[in-house]
């Protein structure tokens, strides 16, 4: 089976690859993020393509699969929010062709899929394709889509064009339009084990017990360890939780720690005190840090807040999720005042 597929992904691939040409037009990839749901779209994408697929895997080394496994084959159609452009990749490379235009150099990327990107996938899929036989469109981070965006791509699934197959990614299908998800035939993928995860880091240079930290850090989402681990992210985790401890001391204000983080990505930086509270949680409620984040020192956080603050952490962590959701959809809040809002909520579990 070819090296390519990720390896929590080969027990589905053997399903999804041998059902290839009868599945329905439209697939919807579900699952947490960090995982490859992304790279499992491309590899299919590289399957219908490939001139000479064997022991149900593209061959890797025909045109179109070199073309597919670039991001530059002219039959792969790719949407996604212009802010996951612009952190680069196969499928980020595919989606520069509808990126859309900014009103001025000053305009932040968008965080969501807008109606001019759909419109101009429409536009292109009303041709014949120009290589393969079929055509591919992922859709990376669907449940972004503008409400405008989501019509118009609605529109393209009840007149699906022929010879092409849909693909919509997203890390939380409850928040797409209900009439997108019933025209899709829904496929949940999995978190892998951590046995799985481990090994996969290990191929890829990371020592052992620092990739079982990272996959625990993270929720056993093995590409977003391996991200963290190429952005020093040890010493990032420390430098915040010894402001968080500070903050906590009455030492610094939560808009004193936001400014000395604002050179770091906020919306990691927030998902790091989600993780952090979850710790927390666990901890209290269950004494056990085992499938927690091991970065977080528990004793030290129970000398600085009183035993009641375990209904409080609750409360702070749906309100951060909700405010995660918030940002992480079209038109989302700004990264910046979400940091600096969740600092001043996790601050008022002292007080509360």
């Amino acid at each position: 089976m070819n090296s390519n597929l990720l390896p929590w992904h080969r027990s589905i691939w053997t399903e999804l690859g041998l059902q290839a040409d009868r599945k329905a037009h439209a697939l919807l990839f579900s699952g947490p993020s960090g995982t490859g749901k992304r790279d499992l779209a491309l590899h299919l994408g590289m399957y219908r393509f490939c001139e000479a697929p064997t022991d149900l895997s593209p061959c890797g080394v025909c045109h179109q699969c070199a073309l597919a496994g670039s991001g530059s084959h002219p039959d792969l159609h790719v949407l996604m929010p212009e802010s996951d452009l612009e952190e680069g990749g196969r499928l980020a490379q595919a989606g520069l062709r509808y990126r859309p235009e900014k009103s001025s150099e000053t305009t932040k990327p968008k965080r969501g899929i807008v109606v001019d990107q759909v419109r101009r996938l429409t536009g292109a899929l009303s041709t014949h394709p120009r290589m393969a036989s079929v055509r591919m469109v992922v859709v990376a981070l669907a449940e972004t889509m503008n409400l405008n965006a989501a019509n118009a791509f609605l529109k393209i699934l009840e007149e699906p064009p022929p010879n092409t197959q849909l693909i919509l990614v997203s890390t939380d299908a409850s928040r797409l339009l209900p009439t997108l998800r019933s025209r899709c035939s829904p496929l949940e993928l999995p978190l892998p084990s951590l046995s799985q995860g481990v090994e996969w880091l290990c191929q890829q240079g990371v020592e052992k017990q620092l990739g079982e930290l990272l996959l625990r850090a993270t929720g056993r989402q093995p590409l977003t360890a391996l991200k963290w681990n190429n952005n020093n992210w040890i010493e990032l985790r420390e430098e915040l939780f010894m402001l968080l401890l500070q903050m906590m001391e009455g030492k610094q204000t939560p808009l004193e720690v936001a400014k000395k983080l604002t050179k770091y990505d906020s919306s990691m930086l927030i998902n790091w005190i989600v993780g952090y509270i979850e710790s927390m949680i666990r901890t209290e409620v269950l004494n056990s840090q085992e499938e927690g984040d091991l970065m977080v020192p528990a004793e030290s956080v129970r000398k600085r807040w009183p035993p009641r603050f375990t209904l409080n952490l609750f409360r702070v962590y749906d309100y951060l999720l909700s405010l995660l959701n918030k940002m992480e959809g079209p038109g989302g809040l700004d990264e910046q005042l979400v940091l600096e809002d969740s600092l001043l909520m996790l601050n008022k579990i002292k007080t509360a």
